[in-house]
């Protein structure tokens, strides 16, 4: 469907607002020293990932089990921040 029809063209007029809000959120969290969901999941991921071997438990084999309720729901960043926890490859479900 061509850009220029119905829903896509208030899609693009759209657009320039979305992201001049996000952008304004982002530096009203900034400003605040503030975190979302989204970013405790970044932060906690990249925090683990430097120090999995400063001797915290999952650097020392990972933990036995951990469950995951709804895990068909997780994103990405909290799959990859599971496998770090338990120090293996996920499997499938």
């Amino acid at each position: 469907m061509p850009v220029t029809s119905g829903r896509f063209l208030l899609l693009s007029a759209l657009l320039p607002l979305i992201d001049n809000a996000l952008a304004r959120y982002i530096r009203r969290k900034q400003a605040l020293q503030k975190v979302d969901y989204d970013d405790l999941i970044q932060v906690t991921h990249d925090l683990l990932r430097k120090r999995l071997d400063a001797g915290t438990q999952a650097g020392r084999g990972g933990l036995r089990a951990i469950l995951v309720d709804e895990f068909q729901d997780t994103n990405a960043v909290q799959s990859r921040l599971i496998a770090m926890l338990c120090r293996r490859r996920l499997a499938s479900f």
